[in-house]
């Protein structure tokens, strides 16, 4: 009963606070909870992780998209050699704040958009979080033309993100390679697009 009146009575809201309190093993809400239960055991659950595992999360987040585990796991041995990501991830799952996406590129994302605001964190964070995404994802995929367009989308998205710290940075050239070939296939698909349109007619 208290759940519900702090939640609203919002299916979403219990729906993930349920969830989540199902995974813990918690059965009542504590005074942690505040005025909104997800948000509460959503933090409850984050102070139990440790400051790099709370920055991969951000990091996550900060994809704001599935972000490909094979790009996470560059990141991770660049950045974050003492954290096992298998360990991880497992962990996140079971809890109920990861999702996996399985595929010809497995993946992760956050479970719900309270968490991706939690582990965002503050916007002062983000070009150096994006930049980490940048570099690791340009080791990873040396062929930038073989992506797929809503990659090759995101990869330039998140650029953009770190732009302020790409001046001298010595991935620069490769940037500017992106940004060219983004230009390019969203023209193609423009004018793909206005064919189509114009064949309708």
């Amino acid at each position: 009963a208290q759940l519900f009146s702090q939640s609203g009575g919002s299916p979403r809201y219990l729906h993930h606070a349920i969830e989540l309190m199902s995974k813990s093993g918690l059965d009542e809400p504590e005074g942690w909870m505040g005025s909104d239960p997800l948000v509460g055991l959503l933090r409850h659950h984050l102070e139990a992780f440790g400051p790099d595992e709370r920055e991969i999360l951000g990091l996550v987040a900060c994809a704001e998209q599935p972000l490909n585990l094979a790009v996470l796991n560059r990141l991770l041995l660049k950045h974050f050699r003492q954290v096992n990501l298998e360990q991880l991830v497992a962990r996140c799952v079971r809890l109920g704040l990861l999702l996996n996406i399985s595929g010809v590129q497995p993946a992760v994302q956050l479970s719900n958009d309270c968490l991706q605001a939690l582990c965002a964190g503050s916007p002062t964070c983000w070009p150096a979080r994006n930049l980490m995404i940048v570099e690791s994802a340009l080791e990873e995929f040396r062929d930038l033309s073989k992506l797929a367009d809503e990659s090759l989308f995101w990869l330039c998205d998140r650029a953009l993100v770190a732009s302020s710290l790409l001046g001298h940075h010595p991935d620069r050239l490769k940037v500017l390679e992106l940004a060219v070939l983004t230009s390019r296939r969203a023209r193609a698909l423009a004018f793909s697009e206005a064919c189509r349109r114009s064949a309708e007619l």
